[in-house]
């Protein structure tokens, strides 16, 4: 059987690249680029586009021409290939009487120790590089055992509204589209809310939130903090921004401020890179049948981390989030939230109550977040003047592009919701959902969008009366929140 050959393109991750990278950047004046008259988004494009060309100076793109077999299996060496070529030599001359078979079998036999060596060796190495991280960990395991992985960006047909695409830049263009109108889709298929979402607040915190001045040190944590192995937008690893995060935090510290005094998040800075996912069910040619894996540029990460952690110990200074929310919370987790949940059922089985819990999914919930809804909830919350207009320029005209192979498709701007893949749009949206509590009257259990209302009592029938009741009061809070319940998925139990 012919060699299957295959030309990928690569950068090289050398030492000497590395240093080739610090001896630049270090050589560069920043000053001129943060120093200067100009705006914020000018100031970071300038930035931006200098780390860029010196990347891609001492880190350029090359191609190499590698077998396929040598691709999928990382362990294979250019030695061991040789070792493996020479078995299949030997195999076709036993099969053919040249030489005997116990020379092609003892042959066979040291490779296989040989090969389960560099597989141990290439794995053991994998894990220590994942760190704990549980999610890489299952990945390198699958590889491992050669378990096919969910299949990413090649889709060949799609199919919308009865019309079949099949260039890969329609099927881009449409898909991309068809994912930036999610929310929008949700909004207007909405019934108009009798109740204004303002009755639920109450009256205006009157704590406020205040940005700190964000220093190197700050910035150089948030680096710091980053996964090795992940890119982005522009394919530069994270491990880069660490090998030179000495370096280049000072300028974006210097950045973060000017951004944080003018309230304005560059433009750049809002637009992810898109990648569709199979959801493993379902017709294929179906965009609902995807699901978007976005991609944010790095240093929008860095920054929201340092943003994060002030805007999160605001939050926890000032108990502004409901004590029954577990999700996307230091020191709270799903265990947290069933253990919390089970004290209080065994506790109304103890006093022979009846019991009756109602699990409420939303459909797409992060997506259909309105903006204006939003900043109200963080104004009443104490997120005010130049802080709540920092916000307010981080949400809005944030975009997207989805990549299928090597087709990109247009940029489509996204009205509604919060940034997937960000590190502020979760928090974010336990703010806008903060006030969920006050809706009703029953005892509930969250995890960001997931709930779980409990109603309990001695008479059966008063007490399917008032649950039904607590679900008219959670229903009338989703209209005015523009939330969308997923009756399909919501379930009760007795």
């Amino acid at each position: 059987m012919p060699t299957e050959f295959q030309t990928i393109k690569f950068r090289p991750q050398k030492q000497t690249n590395d240093i080739s990278l610090t001896i630049k950047l270090s050589g560069t004046n920043f000053n001129e680029i943060t120093e200067s008259n100009s705006n914020i988004n000018e100031k970071y494009n300038s930035f931006s586009q200098t780390l860029l060309a010196s990347y891609n100076q001492t880190h350029p793109i090359k191609e190499k021409t590698v077998t396929a077999k040598r691709l999928k299996n990382g362990w294979l060496s250019k030695e061991l290939l040789v070792l493996v070529n020479r078995k299949h030599t030997l195999f076709h001359a036993a099969k053919n009487g040249t030489i005997p078979e116990c020379i092609y079998k003892n042959y066979r036999n040291q490779l296989d120790k040989i090969i389960n060596k560099e597989k141990r060796k290439y794995y053991e190495g994998k894990f220590k590089e994942c760190k704990g991280d549980p999610k890489t960990h299952w990945k390198i395991i699958k590889q491992a055992i050669n378990e096919t992985p969910k299949e990413r960006e090649t889709i060949n047909k799609l199919r919308i509204n009865d019309i079949e695409y099949t260039d890969k830049k329609d099927i881009a263009n449409k898909l991309n589209k068809y994912f930036a109108d999610v929310g929008k889709n949700l909004a207007d298929q909405m019934a108009p809310s009798p109740i204004s979402f303002r009755n639920y607040l109450g009256a205006p915190l009157p704590n406020q939130f205040y940005f700190s001045p964000i220093t190197s040190s700050d910035v150089e944590s948030g680096i710091n903090s980053l996964k090795n192995k992940n890119c982005d937008v522009e394919n530069i690893p994270n491990r880069i921004y660490k090998l030179c995060a000495h370096i280049i935090a000072p300028p974006l510290a210097n950045l973060f401020n000017q951004s944080i005094n003018e309230g304005s998040y560059p433009d750049v800075l809002k637009i992810a890179k898109l990648t569709p996912i199979y959801k493993a069910s379902g017709d294929r040619t179906l965009p609902s049948n995807y699901r978007p894996i976005s991609i944010l540029p790095t240093v929008g990460k860095i920054f929201e981390k340092v943003i994060y952690k002030q805007l999160t110990n605001y939050l926890n200074v000032n108990n502004i989030l409901s004590p029954t929310q577990f999700g996307f919370r230091e020191g709270h987790s799903t265990g947290d939230a069933v253990t919390s949940f089970l004290e209080k059922i065994y506790k109304n089985l103890h006093e022979k109550k009846t019991t009756i819990a109602v699990f409420i999914d939303l459909s797409k919930a992060f997506d259909t977040v309105p903006h204006d809804i939003l900043s109200s909830k963080l104004s009443h919350y104490g997120i005010r003047n130049s802080a709540l207009k920092w916000f307010k320029s981080y949400l809005s005209d944030r975009g997207h592009y989805l990549k299928i192979e090597n087709c990109s498709s247009e940029i489509n701007k996204v009205a509604f919701g919060v940034p997937q893949g960000s590190i502020l749009g979760p928090i974010l949206f336990l703010i806008y959902i903060n006030d969920f509590s006050k809706c009703h009257d029953a005892i509930s259990f969250n995890y960001a969008d997931d709930k779980a209302i409990i109603k309990s009592g001695t008479n059966t029938e008063t007490l399917y009366e008032a649950t039904n009741s607590e679900l008219n009061k959670i229903y009338n809070w989703l209209l005015a929140s523009k939330l969308s319940l997923n009756a399909a998925k919501s379930v009760y139990m007795k």
